[in-house]
Protein backbone atom coordinates (compact mmCIF):
# COMPACT_ATOMS: atom_id res chain seq x y z
CA UNK A 1 0.00 0.00 0.00
CA UNK A 2 1.51 3.33 -0.98
CA UNK A 3 0.61 7.00 -0.88
CA UNK A 4 2.00 9.79 -3.06
CA UNK A 5 3.84 12.72 -1.56
CA UNK A 6 1.72 15.55 -0.17
CA UNK A 7 1.57 18.97 -1.91
CA UNK A 8 4.58 21.19 -1.41
CA UNK A 9 6.99 18.27 -1.31
CA UNK A 10 5.81 17.08 2.11
CA UNK A 11 5.83 13.33 2.64
CA UNK A 12 3.04 11.51 4.51
CA UNK A 13 5.22 11.00 7.59
CA UNK A 14 6.35 14.64 7.84
CA UNK A 15 4.80 16.08 11.06
CA UNK A 16 5.56 19.68 10.05
CA UNK A 17 2.49 19.90 7.81
CA UNK A 18 -0.36 17.94 9.45
CA UNK A 19 -3.67 17.70 7.69
CA UNK A 20 -6.58 19.78 8.88
CA UNK A 21 -8.26 16.67 10.27
CA UNK A 22 -5.19 15.75 12.33
CA UNK A 23 -5.06 19.28 13.72
CA UNK A 24 -8.77 19.17 14.59
CA UNK A 25 -8.47 15.82 16.36
CA UNK A 26 -5.41 17.07 18.27
CA UNK A 27 -7.31 20.07 19.59
CA UNK A 28 -10.23 17.92 20.74
CA UNK A 29 -7.88 15.51 22.53
CA UNK A 30 -6.02 18.36 24.24
CA UNK A 31 -9.35 19.78 25.38
CA UNK A 32 -10.05 16.46 27.11
CA UNK A 33 -6.77 16.60 29.00
CA UNK A 34 -4.88 14.09 26.84
CA UNK A 35 -1.28 14.31 25.74
CA UNK A 36 -0.89 14.85 21.98
CA UNK A 37 2.01 14.26 19.59
CA UNK A 38 1.67 14.82 15.84
CA UNK A 39 3.79 12.14 14.17
CA UNK A 40 3.03 12.76 10.51
CA UNK A 41 0.73 14.52 8.12
CA UNK A 42 -1.92 11.88 8.76
CA UNK A 43 -0.75 10.50 12.12
CA UNK A 44 -1.33 11.59 15.70
CA UNK A 45 -0.50 9.96 19.00
CA UNK A 46 -2.87 10.56 21.90
CA UNK A 47 -1.88 9.60 25.45
CA UNK A 48 -4.48 9.08 28.15
CA UNK A 49 -6.73 6.64 29.93
CA UNK A 50 -9.35 4.98 27.76
CA UNK A 51 -11.58 2.03 28.61
CA UNK A 52 -11.88 0.93 24.96
CA UNK A 53 -9.05 2.53 22.94
CA UNK A 54 -10.36 1.50 19.50
CA UNK A 55 -13.78 2.97 20.18
CA UNK A 56 -12.12 6.14 21.50
CA UNK A 57 -10.19 6.49 18.22
CA UNK A 58 -13.37 5.94 16.22
CA UNK A 59 -15.13 8.69 18.14
CA UNK A 60 -12.29 11.13 17.42
CA UNK A 61 -12.24 10.22 13.71
CA UNK A 62 -15.96 10.69 13.07
CA UNK A 63 -15.58 14.21 11.66
CA UNK A 64 -12.53 13.36 9.57
CA UNK A 65 -12.92 13.95 5.84
CA UNK A 66 -9.52 12.60 4.84
CA UNK A 67 -7.48 9.48 5.66
CA UNK A 68 -5.74 9.55 9.03
CA UNK A 69 -4.40 7.38 11.79
CA UNK A 70 -4.68 7.63 15.56
CA UNK A 71 -2.44 5.87 18.02
CA UNK A 72 -4.19 5.66 21.38
CA UNK A 73 -1.31 5.19 23.81
CA UNK A 74 -2.87 4.09 27.09
CA UNK A 75 -1.36 4.87 30.46
CA UNK A 76 0.18 1.93 32.37
CA UNK A 77 -2.47 -0.61 33.25
CA UNK A 78 -4.69 0.21 30.26
CA UNK A 79 -4.81 -1.00 26.66
CA UNK A 80 -3.39 0.78 23.63
CA UNK A 81 -4.56 0.68 20.02
CA UNK A 82 -3.63 1.97 16.59
CA UNK A 83 -6.43 2.78 14.15
CA UNK A 84 -5.93 3.61 10.46
CA UNK A 85 -8.71 5.03 8.28
CA UNK A 86 -8.19 5.24 4.50
CA UNK A 87 -11.66 6.49 3.59
CA UNK A 88 -13.16 3.04 3.01
CA UNK A 89 -10.85 0.66 4.88
CA UNK A 90 -10.44 0.73 8.65
CA UNK A 91 -7.63 -1.16 10.41
CA UNK A 92 -7.86 -1.61 14.17
CA UNK A 93 -4.82 -3.02 15.99
CA UNK A 94 -5.02 -3.75 19.70
CA UNK A 95 -1.39 -3.42 20.78
CA UNK A 96 0.69 -5.33 23.27
CA UNK A 97 0.04 -8.63 24.98
CA UNK A 98 -2.93 -10.54 23.65
CA UNK A 99 -3.25 -8.03 20.80
CA UNK A 100 -5.36 -8.57 17.71
CA UNK A 101 -5.58 -7.28 14.15
CA UNK A 102 -8.91 -6.36 12.56
CA UNK A 103 -9.81 -5.02 9.12
CA UNK A 104 -13.19 -3.50 8.27
CA UNK A 105 -14.65 -2.26 5.02
CA UNK A 106 -17.36 0.32 5.57
CA UNK A 107 -19.08 2.02 2.65
CA UNK A 108 -21.48 3.90 4.93
CA UNK A 109 -18.71 5.73 6.81
CA UNK A 110 -17.27 5.63 10.31
CA UNK A 111 -20.55 6.46 12.05
CA UNK A 112 -21.99 3.13 10.90
CA UNK A 113 -18.88 1.30 12.11
CA UNK A 114 -18.95 3.12 15.46
CA UNK A 115 -22.61 2.17 15.98
CA UNK A 116 -21.93 -1.47 15.08
CA UNK A 117 -19.02 -1.48 17.52
CA UNK A 118 -21.23 -0.28 20.33
CA UNK A 119 -23.96 -2.80 19.57
CA UNK A 120 -21.53 -5.72 19.21
CA UNK A 121 -22.26 -6.46 15.53
CA UNK A 122 -19.15 -5.00 13.92
CA UNK A 123 -18.37 -8.45 12.51
CA UNK A 124 -20.69 -7.71 9.59
CA UNK A 125 -18.07 -5.26 8.27
CA UNK A 126 -14.99 -7.37 9.03
CA UNK A 127 -12.70 -8.49 6.21
CA UNK A 128 -11.31 -11.94 7.11
CA UNK A 129 -7.54 -12.42 7.32
CA UNK A 130 -7.39 -15.61 9.36
CA UNK A 131 -6.77 -15.63 13.12
CA UNK A 132 -7.08 -12.17 14.71
CA UNK A 133 -3.66 -12.59 16.33
CA UNK A 134 -2.01 -12.69 12.89
CA UNK A 135 -0.55 -9.33 11.71
CA UNK A 136 -2.07 -7.78 8.58
CA UNK A 137 0.79 -6.72 6.24
CA UNK A 138 -1.18 -3.82 4.67
CA UNK A 139 -1.84 -2.37 8.12
CA UNK A 140 1.83 -2.59 9.09
CA UNK A 141 2.93 -0.93 5.85
CA UNK A 142 0.39 1.87 6.14
CA UNK A 143 1.25 2.60 9.77
CA UNK A 144 4.96 2.96 9.01
CA UNK A 145 4.22 5.02 5.88
CA UNK A 146 2.19 7.52 7.86
CA UNK A 147 4.89 7.94 10.54
CA UNK A 148 3.95 5.50 13.27
CA UNK A 149 6.37 2.94 14.70
CA UNK A 150 5.69 -0.58 13.50
CA UNK A 151 2.75 -1.89 15.54
CA UNK A 152 3.64 -4.81 17.77
CA UNK A 153 1.47 -7.47 19.33
CA UNK A 154 2.37 -10.67 21.10
CA UNK A 155 0.56 -13.50 22.75
CA UNK A 156 1.06 -14.42 26.40
CA UNK A 157 3.32 -17.37 27.03
CA UNK A 158 1.48 -20.04 28.93
CA UNK A 159 3.44 -21.68 31.69
CA UNK A 160 3.76 -25.39 31.26
CA UNK A 161 1.92 -27.34 33.87
CA UNK A 162 4.28 -29.35 36.07
CA UNK A 163 4.36 -33.03 35.35
CA UNK A 164 2.60 -35.10 37.98
CA UNK A 165 4.90 -36.88 40.39
CA UNK A 166 5.18 -40.59 39.67
CA UNK A 167 3.15 -42.76 41.94
CA UNK A 168 5.07 -44.84 44.45
CA UNK A 169 4.89 -48.49 43.48
CA UNK A 170 4.27 -50.77 46.38
CA UNK A 171 6.68 -53.70 46.37
CA UNK A 172 5.22 -56.97 47.67
CA UNK A 173 6.58 -58.04 51.00
CA UNK A 174 9.08 -60.88 50.88
CA UNK A 175 7.62 -64.13 52.14
CA UNK A 176 8.90 -65.19 55.55
CA UNK A 177 11.67 -67.79 55.51
CA UNK A 178 10.47 -69.31 58.76
CA UNK A 179 9.01 -72.80 58.64
CA UNK A 180 5.33 -73.02 59.27
CA UNK A 181 4.48 -73.91 62.82
CA UNK A 182 3.62 -77.51 63.46
CA UNK A 183 -0.01 -78.06 64.24
CA UNK A 184 -0.72 -78.52 67.88
CA UNK A 185 -1.61 -82.04 68.93
CA UNK A 186 -4.09 -82.12 71.72
CA UNK A 187 -2.92 -84.41 74.46
CA UNK A 188 -5.49 -86.51 76.30
CA UNK A 189 -6.21 -85.26 79.71
CA UNK A 190 -5.04 -87.41 82.57
CA UNK A 191 -7.94 -89.08 84.27
CA UNK A 192 -8.12 -88.85 87.99
CA UNK A 193 -6.37 -91.72 89.79
CA UNK A 194 -8.79 -94.41 90.78
CA UNK A 195 -9.25 -94.79 94.47
CA UNK A 196 -8.04 -98.16 95.80
CA UNK A 197 -10.87 -100.52 96.48
CA UNK A 198 -11.61 -101.27 100.06
CA UNK A 199 -10.50 -104.74 101.07
CA UNK A 200 -13.34 -107.09 101.40
CA UNK A 201 -13.93 -108.22 104.93
CA UNK A 202 -12.69 -111.70 105.76
CA UNK A 203 -15.46 -114.26 106.02
CA UNK A 204 -16.67 -114.95 109.49
CA UNK A 205 -15.50 -118.13 111.09
CA UNK A 206 -18.12 -119.96 113.05
CA UNK A 207 -17.45 -122.08 116.09
CA UNK A 208 -18.39 -125.61 115.35
CA UNK A 209 -19.49 -126.14 118.94
CA UNK A 210 -21.60 -123.12 119.79
CA UNK A 211 -22.08 -121.78 116.34
CA UNK A 212 -20.95 -118.28 117.41
CA UNK A 213 -18.55 -116.15 115.47
CA UNK A 214 -15.04 -116.75 116.41
CA UNK A 215 -13.01 -113.82 117.69
CA UNK A 216 -9.85 -112.68 115.99
CA UNK A 217 -7.86 -115.13 118.05
CA UNK A 218 -9.69 -117.97 116.39
CA UNK A 219 -10.57 -119.61 119.76
CA UNK A 220 -14.09 -119.49 120.98
CA UNK A 221 -14.92 -118.57 124.53
CA UNK A 222 -16.88 -121.75 124.89
CA UNK A 223 -13.68 -123.61 124.96
CA UNK A 224 -14.50 -125.34 121.77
Amino acid sequence: MSESAAPGGQTPHDPSDPSADVVAVSLVAKGRGCGVEIMGRRAVRICGRFGEPTLAALELMLESQTPMGIWIDGVPGTRSAMCLWTGSEFFAITLGEGGKWEHFRVGQGLVALRDSWRSGVRGRYRVPHGPLMRPIPDAVELAVLWGFPEPKTFQPVRALAPEPAPRAVRTPRASSSRQPAEPRVSRPRKSAAAKPAKPEPAPLKICDRCFMALPATGRCDCGG
